[in-house]
């Protein structure tokens, strides 16, 4: 598992830790236009998403992550359930 981020991962970091889910976003896609295999930041970056209730840009990358890391349990299990909420929230209407 790779746990090494670029300079704007640890400042996508800083930004979600500050609950600013928007600056978080901009940090990590800049970080993974630098590197493309940063697993963790697929993950984080659909954190990020989910918490602005954009949840298929949350899916689409929890998909990425599972992709660069396809052994990772944790982040397979919860693309599977962020793909279940997400079909959940869309069928109610939200």
């Amino acid at each position: 598992m790779r746990i090494v981020f670029g300079a704007n991962g640890g400042i996508g970091d800083a930004y979600f830790s500050a609950e600013d889910y928007k600056g978080a976003i901009v940090s990590y896609e800049k970080a993974l236009k630098a590197d493309p295999d940063l697993n963790q930041t697929y993950y984080k970056l659909g954190e990020a998403y989910k918490e602005t209730k954009k949840y298929d840009d949350a899916i689409k990358n929890y998909k990425r992550a599972s992709a660069v890391e396809p052994d990772n349990a944790l982040v397979s299990a919860v693309t599977e359930l962020a793909q279940k909420k997400g079909y959940q929230i869309r069928r109610a209407g939200g």
